[in-house]
């Protein structure tokens, strides 16, 4: 089996997958219908996370980009044409680091782009 998918390929048998999976919904088409009165749970909280590159942001970009850069991840705003500012999230994760810009590779993390200053 293994000889066969390096031979044929990886992005072969994805395009044979996925081929064969728009027959599929073609000849029997997914009907999904949503009934917005019959709640099967309350989500009360959405969070992003920004991973290791957030900090530049905080630490470089002037305040206004800062601002709008919030404004695009917190607001649940609307305008007259009920367009969001943003995507409303209530949280924001990211990286707090623990000074293993300080300690280089000894501090086990490679990649320099994934360390991050103390605090």
């Amino acid at each position: 089996m293994q000889s066969i998918i390096k031979r044929i390929g990886f992005l072969n048998i994805l395009i044979l997958l996925l081929l064969t999976e728009t027959q599929a919904q073609q000849a029997n088409p997914l009907v999904i219908t949503i009934d917005t009165k019959d709640r099967a749970q309350t989500i009360q909280n959405i969070g992003v996370s920004g991973c290791w590159y957030s900090e530049p942001v905080g630490k470089y970009w002037p305040a206004e980009k800062k601002q709008r850069i919030a404004e695009l991840l917190f607001s649940k705003k609307m305008d007259n044409a009920s367009n969001p500012a943003g995507i409303g999230v209530s949280a924001f994760r990211f990286n707090v680091g623990a000074g293993t810009t300080e300690t280089g590779i000894a501090g086990g993390i490679g990649d320099p782009n994934h360390r991050v200053e103390c605090f």
